[in-house]
């Protein structure tokens, strides 16, 4: 009861703060001056630019983002993370026949990222609607690959029947506990009553 108790009033309290905005450009700065720190020792690598990449778009420093996601394909160009990176740079630029090109290459280093198929897809149905041709690829979307609503129901009551059957299984110990205890203990108190 007392358990219970301290998890109602802790889940009754306002909820903790989450990082200032302060605290948060700070830990990004750190970040930043990390990586520029570990790419002056060893500028060879590309997962070090393409981590500042990163960084950089958090800050909103595009211009800066791309320099680094270009540096990050230069060095290694058969990364398809530096690729994706790069093309996410360039659609946020506007330059979508760019994004494009940088998801395609993507794609061709990595066939069987259902993620990347489907960002390429959507970005090239996006640009074919936004060419005004009147046609629109329905087909792209990032839930194609995805299973169908039956599937997924199936496989959620089946999940559900075996988190049942464990909890069961888990908890008949401690009910068979308690029913032992509850029949016995009318026994030991008429024993005590009697002698």
């Amino acid at each position: 009861m007392p358990y219970a108790l301290m998890l109602a009033l802790l889940l009754q309290g306002p909820l903790p703060a989450g990082p200032t905005q302060d605290a948060a450009r700070e830990q990004l700065t750190q970040a930043e001056a990390r990586y520029r720190a570990a790419i002056a020792i060893t500028p060879g690598i590309g997962a070090y630019h393409e981590s500042l990449a990163l960084v950089l778009e958090r800050q909103g420093r595009w211009e800066e983002a791309l320099t680094a996601h270009r540096e990050a394909v230069r060095l290694d160009p058969q990364a398809p993370r530096s690729h994706e990176g790069l093309a996410a740079v360039l659609q946020r630029m506007g330059r979508t026949d760019e994004a494009i090109r940088e998801l395609q290459e993507a794609v061709r280093l990595d066939p069987n990222s259902p993620e990347l198929q489907a960002k390429l897809d959507s970005l090239t149905a996006r640009e074919t609607a936004v060419a005004g041709d009147g046609y629109h690829d329905y087909s792209g979307f990032a839930d194609d690959h995805q299973a169908s609503w039956t599937v997924r129901r199936a496989m959620e009551l089946t999940f559900a029947a075996v988190l049942g059957i464990s909890a069961f299984v888990l908890l008949a110990p401690l009910a068979g506990a308690l029913l032992l205890g509850l029949v016995q203990l009318p026994r030991q108190w008429l024993r005590g009553t009697l002698t």
